[in-house]
């Protein structure tokens, strides 16, 4: 009985991989960021701009495979990740990894000045709340691992598992002083075994979330979002 060569591969690969091989998406650790302590003013921050390279559309970022995971392998190119990095997706990522490290969460829209806080009675020349920092992400480098229960699909809107690992550069932006006051990378991964649908964008949200974490844990970040939240009084200078 003829068998076709692609199916002779598909069934050694499987017998010699698996899905139990080791992934090509090394795990990034993920520090613990310390507590904010009970009245340590912090300067709310906010994800106001999310970027995706600079790198070319259809440059490689990792592989996609079928068959319990083992083959084919089909390249995944870079657009598939461009695609799901929205800022509507990845700014309420951010906000839930602040607010559950501690630190406070400015709102997409600055709050609406209220009649009666102009009122000479309701005046608090001692302190001005700290305006909030504005933060933009770039991530300039994406890997992937990637698997999917079938022959053939597309990594964006497949169902697929596996890992993703980010580099996201953070750049701080404070509209006190006009410009940017600090900036730092960070990395992040996330790995899913179970297919999920539209699974790549989902692996992509968790692996932002990691390096969001670890950008809360790093001390230089942690600096400079407490000295912006310490209060500033009028006519004396901070």
């Amino acid at each position: 009985m003829f068998v076709p060569a692609r199916l002779v591969f598909l069934v050694l690969s499987l017998a010699l991989a698996g899905c139990g091989g080791r992934s090509a998406v090394d795990p990034v650790p993920v520090w613990d960021p310390p507590r904010v302590a009970p009245g340590q003013a912090m300067a709310p921050v906010r994800l106001d701009a999310v970027a995706f390279g600079p790198v070319r559309p259809d440059a490689p970022i990792g592989t996609i495979a079928g068959v319990g995971c083992a083959g084919p392998f089909d390249p995944v190119p870079a657009a598939a990740a461009a695609d799901a990095v929205v800022l509507a997706t990845f700014a309420p990522v951010f906000a839930e990894t602040m607010r559950a490290t501690g630190l406070p969460v400015a709102g997409a829209r600055p709050e609406a000045l209220r009649p009666e806080a102009l009122r000479p009675e309701a005046l608090r020349p001692e302190a001005l709340r700290p305006e909030a920092l504005q933060v933009a992400a770039r991530i300039r480098r994406v890997t992937v691992d990637l698997c999917r229960p079938g022959l053939f699909g597309s990594a964006g809107a497949a169902a697929v598992s596996g890992a993703a690992s980010l580099l996201v550069c953070w750049t701080v932006v404070s509209p006190a002083h006009g410009g940017a006051v600090y900036a730092v990378e960070t990395r992040g991964s996330a790995r899913e075994a179970q297919p999920l649908p539209y699974g790549l964008d989902a692996l992509l949200r968790g692996a932002f979330g990691a390096a969001a974490t670890n950008l809360a844990a790093d001390p230089g970040f942690r600096a400079v979002v407490r000295a912006a939240g310490a209060p500033r009084r009028l006519f004396g200078g901070r």
